[in-house]
């Protein structure tokens, strides 16, 4: 197979796994979760704030589990600061126009009841049943739904497929391009540098996987929020403009809303919330999976402190990126993904 014929492959995938079918099922099984919890997003946001900067000894402890649930927060919340909230952002600016922004903290919200829900199950099944060696997470409590037999290994081909797509595959295509075009490094080199620090912290087990990611983590949330900062600073003037046009064009049909395209507002809600699932990974599992690790004892508050990774993920990073980008007048540069983001 050709070059060409593998990406044209490759893109005819995505637009697949990436159609309505899929953004429309988390779009309403989002809606319903938000309003069958009686918006607990809403009701308990102040709450997951408290429990993540004053977390109580439960929460830091590491029980019977290889995870305390504030590690296991601190995970969540380094898979869903990343390739999506940096090159993922400048692919929905690019392909939807500043409104696409709009429609990404619409999915964020609803993504933030869905987070909970999933957090919840992985959690209060913990030791009740098993699936194998799993004692948690949606392993096990797909285990117990009809298709039991055959749910929990149809979840795993998924996410083993997910792992080497999103996970894997976008991010090193993402962190190539980018210091490639920053540094003018060849990408063999950044290949060889990526292969050697993922077996640098796979071959050191679990331990070492949760100390980097322990370390990792607020460091890069905060270079993401530090630089969005100053970069808002410099272009202050062009802040409410940019909020404006982006609220203003999220329900727009002319051609500055659809970015370099020119999408209709269906393509443009598509876009948003496709950016905002691979941004946040809310419903994915990813998360239960985490948490169902930690062997705790309280399903509820281990529920509502997950949902805070969602929200700084998806209106903190995310939107700072994409108000980044806006406001800097980048944004209808022609540029995608990275380098509009580095732009």
């Amino acid at each position: 197979m050709s070059l060409a014929n593998l990406n044209l492959a490759v893109v005819s995938c995505r637009d697949v796994l990436w159609g309505w079918p899929l953004l429309a099922s988390f779009l309403a099984v989002g809606t319903a979760a938000t309003f069958f919890l009686y918006f607990v997003q809403i009701r308990y946001f102040f709450t997951s704030w408290k429990m993540v900067f004053a977390p109580s000894k439960s929460e830091t402890t590491k029980g019977k589990g290889d995870l305390s649930p504030f590690q296991a927060f601190l995970n969540a919340l380094a898979t869903g600061t990343g390739n999506g909230s940096v090159a993922g952002i400048g692919c929905a600016i690019y392909a939807g126009g500043p409104g696409a922004a709009f429609w990404m903290l619409v999915a964020g919200l609803v993504g933030m009841a869905l987070r909970y829900g999933e957090v919840f199950l992985s959690t209060i099944f913990i030791g009740k049943h098993t699936f194998g060696e799993a004692k948690g997470g949606p392993i096990v409590y797909l285990s117990q739904l009809p298709g039991r037999s055959f749910m929990p290994y149809l979840f795993a081909v998924f996410m083993l497929f997910y792992c080497f797509t999103s996970g894997n595959a976008m991010q090193a295509n993402s962190i190539g391009v980018g210091l490639a075009n920053v540094l003018g490094v060849d990408k063999v080199y950044i290949a060889f540098g990526l292969l050697f620090f993922v077996m640098y912290v796979l071959l050191g087990g679990a331990q070492r996987v949760l100390k980097i990611s322990d370390w990792l983590t607020p460091i890069k949330v905060g270079v993401f929020i530090v630089a969005a900062f100053f970069l808002l600073i410099f272009h202050y003037a062009a802040i409410i403009p940019s909020v404006i046009l982006i609220f203003t064009s999220a329900f727009s049909t002319k051609a500055v809303a659809g970015g370099a395209m020119g999408v209709s507002i269906q393509q443009m809600v598509r876009i948003g919330t496709a950016r905002s699932i691979n941004a946040h990974e809310a419903g994915l599992g990813i998360a239960g999976i985490l948490f169902g690790s930690t062997g705790s004892k309280d399903p509820v508050q281990d529920s509502i402190m997950s949902m805070l990774s969602v929200f700084i993920s998806n209106f903190i990073v995310c939107f700072g990126v994409a108000l980044s980008i806006v406001a800097s007048g980048v944004w209808d540069s022609g540029q995608t993904s990275i380098l509009l983001t580095s732009a």
